[in-house]
């Protein structure tokens, strides 16, 4: 992100802590005026006026200003107006501009207006809709105060009149129902449904030498798109056409809201038109920043870039936006991919609509897509336009690559690992938008195939998308949020983040006091929960980076169970909010001198960690205070000090020397350097020291390691805190190998271990945990034959464990078919329990729908069944195959034909008319070719 978009973006957070403030301070205005100014003219003088604070003196194009500000003295409107008009008449070759900044409703500004009537031409009143015009990047202050002067008449005018144009450009033409147009819409008469979905021109032509980019439907069926003059107001019936609003330079989808009011984004500004009254809500957006409408009425703003093949760091970001100027709530993405467009599909979860993949985020949660495997994959390569179609699903629309075609895709978010399906192509070159028009039904705005410039335009309808009953508009209840929302009872104050301070009640003590800040126990005012409210103490750049970074982690990490999340957070990172801890590792030392349960606080702290070192990061402050516990679950917090991956780390000569907290920090931190080159090993080194601490009950000294008595964890405390970083474990998973090699209760055999799962696994009272470890311990170790035959076989009911986890299911049941090769051959009773067991297992594959796993235990089943000849599990096959019908017959037949020794001992099904017919086709196949 460029230097003047970053600073564009911290205006509006600038103007929110000013206007939020308890007791808005003069210092806090006069330095974003100066700001506003210096935009225009660098060299601007902004002091105290000689009765007024503050004052801002400044050269536009050649003319004086002098700007004084009202709200921040005690005189009354007139005192202020009268002595204004004074100095205004003492100075006629400097021109005055009044700003009155009092909180609204107020009539400052029209009370000043009137007073100042007889210095028309001479002065000018702005209020706080012009002072926000200019924080959203609407356009500079300067610029506003030159217009009001240029345009004269008005003493006080509305922004309206200075940003609209004073000519408005000629309606776009009108486009013709699709009668008249039959020649233009001769691909859309021979085939007006696509499968289930029908496409029904509506208006072709018309719009001369607009480039329509978007499309929107508001109360009583207007049709709005946006062009380059501003926003047209569109009769779908006949075609005809009026200016909304003509303001050049909106791009992308308007949002139509409940008051007749519509949201627009203009040069990376969001403005509202209402009545003729044009507002500002936020800004200081990139180019091509679109409006997404969240659930219950929320607004959002998808901005930025991905990451492209992890070439550095991307700008993707979501931003909720409330009702008033610089409200709001940015969540940077981690999603390495160019983003297109963006739905909500309820609770503040969105899919994000990529060339190549899709992904689905949750911001309740964290702000990252997740790992690539849990993508979408999609062969749509400009998914530019987004519907929801159900609180799981979304269609997409996006070019064919040809120009020719446009394809509607389908995306099911709930089968994460399936492709979106097409639901219908059409014969338009490109799309210009896509609204939504009740179920099932939208518009889409396109253009015909053609020479670009001289395409023309046509709008459909389109009916038979896939929807649901419920909508964005609707948020799911508790009830039916699943485990996640018992996993995480403070998401309902996440979902509700708006940045705002006044959101949440305050005590004055704390409860705690960290590098950069305090925090105090608060309560989340909408919902009653508690919260821990951590503030910043010091504006300073060092402590203010750290805030942002512990607040960056803190979203992107916050669903992983043993990280701290942020729940909310001030846009300009002067406080957030995270769940109420129960206690810290410090507090509980007691009850971490035994080993059990300091091995499950380090299991946890390394599981934090592990997530961070995968991006990159290191915490660099791993310390007892930093460890708390919630919900029963030890979480690492204090993100603070972390280092960024390398390339995105914003000032290295901040973190040079002296980092971390003494005795825990890694000794490299002492050096010049070392702070800012940490990698993995230095979080060990602290995890180390944290270990040595609960076990000694002692502080460690600096660069001393803190060894335990003699036991399993005194070596382990003694590879962790080597004073060389090389030969400390390199990563979290060889520092947890080396505590499960030393805290191993005994040297037992896998099988051993394994016969003590099965045993647990099989009893009614027991859950799923022992039947996973158990399979986990078999993917481990695929080439134990007595571990697979004599134990894994004996696993009751297999299936419901495999379908947890089907990359883990394909591994062990590929290592369970290889050991039919096992040399002595086994017992013919073993192998008739093994035959079937891989029987149960495609059978409750089948049931579900799993494809991946079905296909995986018929082949081993049927690798089995060549090798022997086994009368017990072919009989109960043969019953298993009468039995399947769609899509699990056909990838059963598929596994048939090739292993045909094990397919024509089944050749009795081919004369059964009631066995599906791709299972008797592949027998029949089979034996045939054998004949």
């Amino acid at each position: 992100m460029g230097t003047e978009t970053d600073a564009r973006q911290s205006l509006p957070a600038a103007y929110e802590s000013w206007r939020t403030d308890t007791a808005p301070a003069a210092a806090g205005l006069i330095g974003l005026v100066r700001r506003l100014v210096e935009m225009s003219d660098p060299e601007c003088d902004v002091d105290k006026g000689p009765f007024i604070s503050p004052r801002a003196a400044f050269e536009h194009e050649g003319r004086d200003y002098v700007l004084l500000l009202t709200g921040a003295g005690r005189q009354t409107i007139d005192e202020v107006t009268s002595r204004f008009a004074e100095i205004a008449t003492a100075s006629p070759e400097v021109r005055h501009v009044l700003l009155c900044t009092q909180r609204r409703p107020t009539n400052e500004a029209p009370r000043a207006a009137q007073l100042l009537g007889d210095l028309t031409g001479r002065v000018v009143v702005l209020d706080r809709s012009h002072l926000e015009a200019a924080v959203c990047g609407v356009a500079a202050l300067a610029d506003l105060v030159h217009a009001a002067f240029r345009r004269g008449g008005a003493v006080h005018p509305s922004l309206a009149d200075l940003v609209l144009p004073r000519a408005v450009a000629q309606v776009p033409a009108p486009m013709d129902p699709a009668g008249r147009r039959q020649h233009l819409l001769a691909a859309f008469t021979s085939a007006g449904r696509t499968g289930s979905v029908e496409v029904r021109p509506l208006l072709a032509g018309g719009l001369e030498e607009c480039a329509p980019t978007g499309l929107a439907l508001a109360r009583g069926g207007r049709v709005l798109v946006t062009v380059d003059g501003g926003i047209v107001d569109l009769d779908a019936r006949t075609g005809a056409t009026r200016w909304h609003v003509a303001l050049p330079g909106c791009e992308g989808p308007v949002l139509p809201r409940d008051d007749g009011s519509i949201l627009m984004m203009r040069g990376g500004a969001v403005l509202r038109w209402h009545e003729g009254a044009l507002t500002a809500v936020t800004g200081g957006f990139p180019a091509g920043a679109r409006l997404v409408a969240g659930d219950c009425g929320e607004v959002w703003v998808l901005s930025g870039s991905g990451v492209i093949l992890g070439s550095g760091e991307g700008t993707l970001a979501l931003t909720w936006i409330g009702g008033e100027a610089g409200r709001q709530a940015r969540y940077p993405i981690a999603f390495d991919a160019a983003v297109r467009s963006a739905v909500c599909l309820g609770r503040r979860r969105f899919l994000l609509a990529a060339g190549g993949h899709h992904a689905v985020v949750d911001l309740a949660l964290s702000t990252d897509a997740g790992p690539r495997a849990a993508w979408i994959r999609a062969y749509a390569p400009y998914p530019g336009h987004t519907l929801p179609a159900h609180p799981d699903g979304a269609v997409t629309a996006s070019g064919d690559g040809t120009g020719t075609a446009l394809v509607l895709h389908h995306v099911d978010t709930a089968a994460m690992n399936g492709t979106p399906q097409p639901v219908a192509v059409v014969p338009l070159g490109s799309a210009a938008g896509l609204a939504a028009l009740g179920p099932g039904e939208a518009m889409l705005l396109g253009m015909l195939p053609g020479v670009p410039g001289e395409q023309a335009p046509v709008l459909l309808h389109l009916s038979g998308l896939p929807h649901g009953t419920a909508g964005p508009d609707a948020r799911a209840s508790d009830a039916d949020a699943g485990p996640r929302q018992v996993r995480e009872p403070y998401r309902v104050v996440a979902e509700l983040a708006a940045g705002n301070k006044r959101h949440y009640r305050r005590p004055a003590e704390r409860i705690g006091f960290g590098g950069q800040g305090e925090v105090a126990r608060a309560t989340h005012k909408p919902t009653g929960m508690e919260v821990a409210f951590k503030r910043r103490t010091s504006n300073l750049p060092g402590p203010v980076a750290r805030m942002v970074r512990e607040i960056e982690i803190g979203q992107r990490l916050g669903a992983h169970p043993h990280v701290m999340p942020v729940l909310d957070a001030a846009p300009d990172a002067a406080w957030f909010v995270m769940p109420l801890a129960e206690a810290t590792a410090e507090e509980r030392w007691t009850e971490l001198r035994d080993p059990a349960r300091l091995r499950v606080l380090v299991d946890a702290v390394a599981s934090g960690l592990a997530a961070a070192h995968e991006h990159g990061w290191v915490h660099r402050d791993v310390k007892p205070s930093n460890i708390l516990l919630l919900d029963g679950r030890w979480r690492l917090a204090d993100w603070g000090l972390v280092r960024r991956p390398r390339g995105q780390t914003t000032n290295a000569d901040r973190t040079r020397t002296g980092l971390g907290s003494p005795g825990f920090a890694a000794p490299e931190f002492s050096r010049a350097t070392g702070a800012h080159d940490a990698g993995p090993a230095s979080d060990i080194y602290s995890l180390g020291q944290v270990i040595g601490w609960a076990l000694t009950g002692e502080e460690p000294a600096p660069n001393i390691p803190l060894l335990p008595p003699s036991g399993p964890w005194r070596h382990i405390v003694q590879q962790a805190t080597l004073l060389d970083p090389a030969h400390r474990p390199q990563d979290i998973a060889a520092f947890t190998a080396l505590v499960e090699r030393e805290t191993a209760a005994s040297r037992e055999l896998p099988s051993v271990r394994a016969s003590r799962l099965l045993e647990t696994a099989n009893t009614d009272s027991s859950g799923p945990g022992a039947a996973d470890e158990l399979l986990d311990l078999a993917a481990a170790d695929p080439a134990d034959t007595h571990l697979y035959l004599e134990v894994l076989s004996e696993l009751a009911h297999p299936g419901p464990a495999l379908l947890r986890n089907p990359d883990r299911a394909a591994a062990v049941l590929q290592a369970m078919g290889a050991h039919r090769h096992t040399n002595p051959w086994p017992p013919f009773a073993t192998i008739d329990r093994v035959m079937l067991w891989l029987l149960e297992a495609a059978r409750t594959a089948g049931e579900h729908g799993d494809l991946h796993v079905l296909a995986e235990a018929t082949t081993a089943l049927c690798a089995w069944d060549e090798s022997v000849d086994q009368w017990t599990p072919q009989s109960a096959t043969l019953r298993w195959l009468r039995t399947l019908h769609g899509p699990a017959a056909t990838e059963v037949a598929a596994v048939l034909r090739r292993f045909p020794y094990s397919a024509r001992r089944y050749q009795d099904l081919t004369g059964e008319m009631g066995v599906d017919l791709a299972i008797r086709s592949a027998i029949h196949h089979v034996a045939r070719a054998q004949r």
